[in-house]
């Protein structure tokens, strides 16, 4: 069966995108780096 399509954040947080996980984008800061203390940093916009 063909393979289904989704969507991949763009605006998740750079801690986010480093460990390969989903980001809320709940943030500054995301709930994962609330709950780990750890700076929550977001790409500046294209």
């Amino acid at each position: 069966p063909p393979r289904r399509s989704h969507q991949k954040s763009r605006r998740g947080c750079l801690s986010c995108k480093q460990a390969h996980i989903k980001c809320r984008e709940d943030g500054p800061p995301c709930e994962r780096c609330r709950l780990r203390g750890t700076t929550c940093t977001y790409p500046d916009p294209p």
